[in-house]
């Protein structure tokens, strides 16, 4: 952890959201919770009502809602080498994954192993995703 929450290093930035990224298959709602827990919870570096705030602007502009949420967070601790390291962070595990897929796993996809695999980690994705909105609810509402 940095000596100063608000102000984190630029690799702590970089490692935070690339072990979000890392963790969690699904997508921005799916990534929701291990973010606020690493950013808002664990390292303290923004509020909860912050998360929610970053996480809608995410929601509004082009683009995936987890990198447009690690960006503006990296960018609201660090400037535009905050916003960098986040959103390389963010993509570096899926970079590396897509290469792997692209280099060994494409021939097995028409598996019925490997459909049924997907049919699994689908089912699990929609419960991160109602888990997530639930969470995500109780903070959204104000009165």
């Amino acid at each position: 952890m940095a000596e100063n929450p608000e102000r984190p290093t630029l690799l702590e930035l970089f490692f935070v959201f690339m072990r979000v990224s890392a963790f969690t298959i699904g997508g921005g709602f799916v990534m929701f919770p291990l973010m606020k827990r690493e950013v808002v919870d664990d390292k303290e570096w923004i509020s909860d009502e912050e998360m929610v705030d970053y996480y809608a602007l995410g929601q509004s502009v082009p683009g995936v809602i987890a990198m447009n949420t690690a960006t503006l967070i990296g960018y609201r601790k660090r400037g535009v080498p905050g916003a960098l390291a986040a959103a390389i962070g963010m993509a570096a595990p899926s970079v590396v994954v897509i290469l792997l897929v692209a280099a060994f796993l494409a021939p097995y996809f028409d598996s019925p192993l490997v459909q049924k695999a997907f049919s699994g980690i689908r089912a699990a994705v929609v419960a991160l995703i109602v888990m997530a909105l639930y969470k995500m609810a109780g903070t959204s509402v104000n009165s």
